[in-house]
């Protein structure tokens, strides 16, 4: 830090918003923006411990990783919270459509549709997709100007978008999504990362040192002796955490010219440890291999 630059305390760095415990009194947008802001006290955090750590500041950097941790339950807490709200929204949506002729479930024959959609339910056959059937479906629940799905410079929320995005995602099981339409990283969605290592080296090794963790699995089971090549492609998704879809590259070690792509989903509660869920071969994704 240079000199006559004021130093930031980890208790400085609180998020401005104070969303009350009481599920039926806060709604999800404000919920939505008390994530965004706990992701971006998160990142002031980290931008916090690095400096700290430069600098030799050890006091300062035990505070600052201690309120990493917390400030991840919290972000933990509020997607719960979240979840809670949305069913209890559903459980509205049933009893008026009951009271109305209609039977209990239709609200959550609605969010099944959307799990198709999103292609997360087994057995879809995308071969019969029916995009403007889809729209229709998530017309239905979500509005216009719901926050969680405008995209950037729009007042008006895109289906068309967000259905394409859905499909995407389903598909690829996560792993081929270009197009995220959505507004921010934290709303529980995967959304694509950007990976140029001339731009982000920490960032890259770190990637690279998850998928080299993956493929050390696939080695293991089938007595090869892949390497790390490079990454292609990574999309993440928070959970508590970090999940990572990552797409790379590995090569054999017996024969330079054998390289391989390969999909791997990993889970981080944090960027100190991990745990590998599935590594497999995109040439093949039927036969993988579950670490």
């Amino acid at each position: 830090m240079s000199e006559g630059s004021s130093r930031q305390s980890p208790a400085s760095l609180k998020p401005k918003r104070d969303v009350g415990k009481d599920i039926g009194k806060e709604s999800v947008q404000d919920i939505l923006e008390a994530l965004d802001e706990g992701a971006e006290t998160i990142h002031a955090l980290k931008l916090l411990v690095n400096e700290n750590d430069r600098e030799g500041n050890w006091e300062l950097l035990g505070q600052s990783r201690r309120s990493i941790s917390n400030k991840m339950k919290g972000l933990k807490n509020l997607k719960t919270r979240i979840e809670r709200k949305m069913k209890l929204k559903v459980a509205e949506v049933d009893e008026e459509n009951k009271g109305e002729g209609g039977s209990v479930g239709d609200a959550s024959r609605l969010c099944t549709d959307l799990e198709e959609d999103k292609g997360v339910a087994k057995g879809v056959d995308t071969d019969d997709y029916d995009e403007e059937a889809a729209i229709q479906r998530m017309r239905q629940y979500v509005k216009e100007d719901d926050y969680a799905y405008l995209t950037p410079g729009e007042d008006k929320v895109n289906y068309r978008k967000w259905v394409r995005y859905y499909k995407q995602v389903g598909d690829s099981e996560g792993f081929d999504v270009f197009d995220y339409p959505g507004p921010a990283l934290i709303n529980g969605n995967i959304v694509p990362l950007s990976i140029e290592e001339d731009k982000d080296r920490e960032f890259y090794s770190y990637l690279s040192n998850l998928a080299s963790t993956a493929l050390a699995g696939v080695n293991s089971n089938e007595e090869a002796s892949y390497v790390f090549h490079k990454l292609v492609r990574v999309n993440s998704l928070v959970v508590g955490g970090m999940m990572f879809f990552i797409t790379f590259e590995a090569r054999n070690s017996l024969c330079a010219d054998d390289i391989e792509r390969f999909q791997a989903k990993i889970f981080c509660p944090d960027y100190t440890s991990s745990e590998v869920l599935l590594c497999r071969r995109c040439n093949d994704p039927s036969v993988g291999v579950v670490v």
